[in-house]
């Protein structure tokens, strides 16, 4: 029996950038099995207030975007000998979060950010197209420690997404972060934060 599920999304502007993280998008009607699969009972969403300006509905359009950015193959590209990794963006997220949330870290939110966000709220006739995809996960970081543990929850996540016949014995993290990550940054302020930028190509990296 169908079953009718609510999506929220949420879109703020930031330097003239856009953020999107959930707002109420709609209603889809789905079958139950996917129903139950999407409901997401460990994560429950917390709906905007519909006054506050920060939020704003997508349109159907839009949202057939975000759907179709999301469930695009991305490729990470690897240094040298090592394979390009293919993996949707909504599985990769999805991994990412699983991984943080098993070593105790807790995801309150996760937004796409810049370009990438760009295609999904422009209009048709606008033709954007994205340069990278900038992924933020919203997460307390109030010691050093967790800096390195969600670092070793991004390095696992690309362990679990080498192909099949790849040996893993050998593959260290720091193997991993030379092979895989072109850039990180930490910064350790009042305002914390941390960047890793996957894929050792020049356009369409994951950060």
């Amino acid at each position: 029996m169908p079953r009718t599920l609510q999506c929220y999304k949420s879109v703020t502007h930031s330097n003239d950038c856009f953020m999107i993280s959930f707002l109420q998008v709609g209603r889809l009607e789905v079958e139950e099995a996917l129903y139950t699969k999407l409901k997401m009972d460990t994560s429950p969403i917390e709906i905007p207030d519909c006054k506050d300006q920060r939020f704003s509905v997508l349109s159907y359009d839009q949202v057939t975007r975000l759907s179709e950015l999301m469930n695009e193959v991305v490729p990470i590209h690897g240094r040298g000998n090592f394979p390009t990794l293919e993996v949707k963006l909504c599985d990769l997220v999805t991994l990412v979060r699983s991984n943080l949330e098993k070593d105790g870290i807790a995801v309150k939110e996760i937004r796409l950010n810049g370009s990438g966000a760009s295609t999904v709220l422009a209009s048709d006739t606008c033709n954007i197209s994205y340069n990278d995809l900038d992924l933020i996960f919203t997460v307390d970081l109030p010691t050093q420690k967790h800096y390195e543990r969600v670092k070793q929850a991004v390095l696992d996540s690309l362990l679990d997404l080498l192909p099949e016949g790849t040996s893993k014995k050998r593959m260290s993290s720091c193997t991993l972060k030379e092979a895989y990550v072109s850039k990180m940054v930490k910064v350790n302020d009042s305002d914390r934060w941390s960047l890793i930028a996957l894929g050792n190509n020049r356009t369409n990296s994951v950060e």
